[in-house]
């Protein structure tokens, strides 16, 4: 409950860091210390979220639930890499469009969401067994 609780939180005030530095950038034209400040906004509850499921996986004492955890956390990963490769190789041929680095995170929350969706599935269904 706790790092569902600080990841809750962590993601608001990743898209609250994220909003104001995208609004800023827009409006104002940041140099040197003052623009690597604004760009870190929206990092630091990232890198507090990495912590968190850090800690998650070394306090969780329920092995099974750990498993579930670390599997959709590679799901997502797995996301990640599969989405940015793929976009890497296309956009020299022109298939694809530029996408801001900064979409990483929100791809692989999508990829870890989908990966839980999926064991909850398979869970009520027998399979992973």
């Amino acid at each position: 409950m706790r790092y569902a609780k600080g990841n809750a939180a962590n993601s608001l005030l990743y898209i609250l860091g994220l909003g104001v530095a995208i609004t800023l950038d827009r409006q104002m034209e940041f140099k040197g210390g003052t623009a690597f400040l604004v760009a870190l906004l929206p990092v630091l509850p990232i890198l507090w979220m990495i912590y968190l499921i850090g800690r998650y996986f070394a306090e969780e004492q329920v092995d099974y639930l750990r498993y579930r955890a670390m599997l959709a956390s590679v799901i997502g990963r797995g996301f990640v890499l599969a989405i940015g490769s793929f976009w890497g190789f296309s956009k020299p041929f022109g298939l694809v469009v530029h996408v801001p680095g900064w979409l990483a995170v929100p791809i692989w929350a999508l990829g870890m969401g989908l990966g839980q969706a999926w064991i909850n599935q398979r869970d009520r269904a027998g399979d992973g067994e």
